[in-house]
């Protein structure tokens, strides 16, 4: 490997690891609803108390659910995670569901 390519590689590197710990999932439960940020994919998510139907914490499998962390969209609708096992489960009136990892 050329020394260019090996400075290129190294600042892909230091990039790639700024970009893996800088994402950050804060979920805040108030009176008005549930908000969601995920930086850096989006600010501030908000879902109202009136629209959901139900609402639990309980374990899910990484592998079996939603096939990893991060933000996921699947047959058993979408899902924001980043590490472990727990999560909110919400289900929506529409029908729709979330899960968000805690």
């Amino acid at each position: 490997m050329s020394s260019a390519g090996l400075i290129i590689f190294i600042i892909f590197y230091i990039c790639f690891l700024l970009f893996f710990t800088s994402i950050n999932l804060k979920t805040t439960l108030k009176e008005e609803g549930i908000y969601i940020s995920f930086f850096p994919f989006f600010n501030k998510k908000f879902y109202e108390w009136d629209k959901i139907k139900a609402i639990k914490v309980e374990k899910y499998s990484l592998n079996g659910e939603y096939l990893g962390w991060g933000y996921r969209i699947g047959v058993r609708g979408t899902a924001y995670t980043i590490s472990g096992n727990k999560a909110i489960k919400i289900k929506f009136k529409n029908g729709k569901r979330l899960l968000i990892g805690t």
